[in-house]
């Protein structure tokens, strides 16, 4: 958790050179913003690989890649928690904004549970998720005892995460200025850490479940998923084409007009993950008889 934490704190804390104010300034006046993410990937049609890759996502004009360059040097090499002030007001900002999601976005909350039951990286994920919302009460309730522990497991995550080995760099430029890139880019290459750590080891226990979670809200959403390729399918276009039949015709019509739920999706994708959902909905039982009926429509569909 400590991992996703840093996503909300790095960028927004002092660094060596500059205080949390001025680097925002920089990044302003040189970039077009830089982002930071942690997400896990898996190979298509191995659902049970599972990479993890903290992402810094940054645009800017070709001729500010240098500044680019040395203002993420200075973020991923020298971010300070020494602020403890600055370090506890991210804090409560993060809590409340994943509180404000639980209700906003509760879609996104229900179908990030049910991945994790499919697959390693969908586990891996949903620790970024409800899971880091609860690690954040608690780490918000209990700061002043916690926070230097915390302030050292964020000093030692720089060089783990932002290392030379496990890097990858995409560019995305015109030809002609790929070349201005190197030079900044070899120099932000070399300082990061080279230091190599041992791989770590995940181990999730993947298997089906039933779960409800209780919210003060008068709607629902209800979803239901499995994985396809380990009942033997393969992904293909076509069922891009099912997505849709679910959404404008058989979901749309069963679970939003007959039902008076907002709305309702249908989702395949190329590790396996097939999610039906609902969308502020009043029903729970006859939406679950609407997804198991799937099949039968789609047996008997005729274009």
């Amino acid at each position: 958790p400590y991992a996703y934490l840093l996503t909300e704190l790095i960028g927004a804390v002092d660094t060596a050179k500059h205080s949390y104010a001025e680097l925002a300034n920089l990044v302003n006046l040189h970039t077009g913003g830089i982002s930071y993410d942690l997400r896990a990937f898996s190979r298509s049609g191995e659902p049970d690989s599972c990479l993890p890759k903290f992402q810094v996502k940054a645009k800017a004009l070709t001729r500010k890649l240098p500044e680019l360059c040395q203002i993420l040097t200075e973020i991923l090499t020298t971010s300070s928690f020494a602020d403890k002030k600055r370090v506890r007001e991210l804090i409560e900002q993060t809590r409340a904004t994943l509180e404000l999601n639980l209700l906003r976005a509760s879609n996104q909350i229900m179908a990030s549970r049910l991945i994790s039951y499919l697959s390693p990286a969908g586990a891996y994920n949903e620790a970024g998720s409800l899971e880091f919302y609860w690690f954040m009460k608690d780490l918000s309730e209990h700061f002043d005892e916690r926070y230097e522990e915390m302030k050292t497991i964020l000093t030692a995550l720089l060089p783990l995460l932002f290392n030379q080995h496990g890097l990858l760099i995409g560019l995305t430029a015109a030809g002609a200025d790929y070349a201005a890139f190197a030079e900044p880019g070899t120099g932000l290459v070399e300082s990061l850490s080279d230091k190599t750590y041992p791989a770590a080891a995940y181990h999730w226990d993947i298997a089906a479940g039933n779960e409800g979670l209780v919210s003060s809200s008068r709607v629902q959403y209800v979803g239901k998923g499995a994985n396809f390729l380990r009942q033997g399918y393969r992904f293909t276009g076509t069922m891009r084409v099912v997505e849709t039949l679910m959404r404008y015709d058989y979901l749309w019509t069963r679970v939003r007009v007959q039902g008076g739920a907002y709305g309702a999706s249908a989702l395949f994708d190329r590790n396996g993950t097939m999610l039906f959902t609902s969308y502020r909905d009043p029903n729970l039982a006859e939406t679950l008889a609407v997804f198991d009926g799937i099949a039968e429509y789609l047996r008997h569909f005729d274009a």
